[in-house]
Formats: structure tokens, C-alpha cells, sequence
């Protein structure tokens, strides 16, 4: 197999356009959402170690470990049958485990399970309060999903961080 492009590039939450991340955490059985902004500052901060990814040699990303509480996390259990569902395994390629992720995060939306978030506006318009309308809601929310697999609290068995990746590369073209 011929290798491409092993330059790292800026390429991660500070390049996505979401409002929303859900780290995905097969391991322990759980998801963690977060505001996206809140990852940049805790990044920024300087106060999270910055670790490498390798495929084989190769250094194929880089990011920050960061620590689910600072980020205020919700936490959502994944339930049983999604978990199941989902068939998540290790061995997967990098795909697979973004199909399977952004999987978990659409049963959990449909399921209500998902901590949704919408700008709300009041009615004081007569006219629309009489025909039955009181408050409107608007939900533009762009939500990242993330494989995050070992990810998650550490006394469940995770890292205990979350990886919030800030460059990568591919050079073995798997998407």
C-alpha cells in the first residue's frame, strides 16, 4: 500500500463549525456533550498535555487530553440496546467507528435521550398568542460526533480525559 500525505494539518475542534461535541465512549458505555467552545478555552488554557496518535510509526494526529468534568459535561448512559445495536468493536476501522458513533448519538436524539438545546423566544404578539402559539423554539445546533473509544471516566475503566484532536493526517486515505 503506498503512503500519502504525512503532514500534520490544523484539523479538529478548532477547524469544525459545531456547536456541540458528543464523545462517544464504547469502553464505559457512555457519551459526553459538551460545548464545543468549552473544549478551545480548556485547550487553551495550557493546562492539558498535548499527545500524540500513531498509526504504526506514523504520528497520524494530535491533541489534548482533557479531563470530562472541566468541560461540563452532560453524561448519557448508552442503553442496552443501542449499545448492542451499534456492535461496537475495537478492531473496526476508523470509518466503521464514525458510522457506528454518529449511530449511538441519532438513537439517543430520537430515543429524547439527548441533551438538546434551543434558543426560546416568548409570543407577545396578540394575534399569534390567540391562534395558539406562545413560544417558539429554534434548534440550529451543528453537533460533532467524536469516537472517543477508551475515553471517559477512569473509574469505570476509561482514560479519564476526553481527546479534543487538533491536527491530523491520513496517510493511509481511510475516511
Amino acid at each position: 500500500m503506498k503512503i500519502g500525505n504525512t503532514k500534520l494539518i490544523e484539523s479538529g475542534i478548532r477547524t469544525e463549525r459545531s456547536h456541540i461535541r458528543a464523545h462517544v465512549c464504547p469502553r464505559i458505555r457512555r457519551v459526553y456533550v459538551f460545548k464545543t467552545s468549552l473544549g478551545i478555552q480548556a485547550i487553551d488554557s495550557g493546562s492539558y498535555p498535548l499527545k500524540a496518535v500513531r498509526t504504526g510509526e506514523i504520528v497520524t494526529a494530535m491533541g489534548y487530553l482533557v479531563p470530562p468534568h472541566v468541560l461540563g459535561c452532560s453524561v448519557i448512559d448508552i442503553p442496552e440496546d443501542v449499545f448492542y445495536e451499534a456492535d461496537f468493536d475495537w478492531k473496526d476501522n476508523t470509518s466503521e467507528k464514525g458510522r457506528k458513533a454518529t449511530f449511538v448519538i441519532k438513537r439517543l436524539i430520537e430515543q429524547g435521550l439527548f441533551p438538546m438545546r434551543f434558543t426560546v423566544q416568548e409570543i407577545n404578539e396578540r394575534m399569534m398568542q390567540i391562534s395558539g402559539i406562545d413560544v417558539t423554539m429554534q434548534d440550529n445546533m451543528k453537533i460533532q460526533v467524536k469516537m472517543d473509544y477508551n475515553g471517559g471516566d477512569k473509574r469505570l475503566g476509561g482514560t479519564g480525559n476526553l481527546y479534543l484532536q487538533t491536527a491530523e493526517c491520513n496517510p493511509y486515505r481511510r475516511y
